[in-house]
């Protein structure tokens, strides 16, 4: 028994069996095909194939970066792959960048509040200074209907870091 079966698997009456060989090899493929490293798209419990059977087969396969929907999921992952760099769809939970930085977890920006409230935690060396990466979505206009960071914000954030702890500044720099 793995030490991923739950106590019941054996009176279950049918048991799937999730082929973790076929998911490298699959993960493999698209590595080939991409000609880079490729990351893992584990949310939703790896598609229902378990964050930690999953993550842990393909962390030994080489992949380095996992992408999951919620904190508490890539709290799981990091359980199972110490070294990967973990990011989260799901952005920044408001007052959450204390757990990032503690789990080593990259959260996904998708709203000008989250990459202030990032930057500021950053800039005020809360232990993250070296830790997490971040990654931000775009705002791509409004065909795309999937919100993300104006670009404006993106630069006044490059050009005025010191902005992110003073909102006040922001507004003076037009940065909101």
């Amino acid at each position: 028994m793995s030490p991923f079966d739950t106590p019941d698997a054996e009176t279950c009456g049918t048991i799937l069996t999730i082929d973790l060989g076929a998911l490298v090899a699959n993960w493999r493929a698209l590595q080939t095909r991409a000609g880079t490293q490729a990351a893992a798209v584990v949310k939703a419990n790896a598609y229902g194939l378990g964050i930690e059977p999953a993550v842990t087969a393909l962390a030994a396969a080489g992949c380095e970066s996992f992408f999951v929907a919620h904190l508490s999921e890539g709290v799981r992952a990091r359980a199972v792959a110490p070294d990967a760099t973990i990011y989260i769809l799901n952005g920044l939970l408001p007052g959450s960048c204390g757990r990032y930085a503690e789990h080593d977890l990259s959260p996904v920006l998708g709203s000008a509040e989250e990459l202030w409230e990032w930057a500021a935690f950053r800039a005020g060396g809360d232990g993250c200074a070296g830790g997490a990466h971040r990654a931000t979505r775009h705002d791509a206009g409004p065909w795309a209907g999937a919100g993300g960071v104006p670009r404006r914000q993106l630069r006044c954030l490059r050009t005025e870091p010191r902005a992110a702890r003073h909102p006040g500044r922001r507004d003076a720099l037009g940065c909101r």
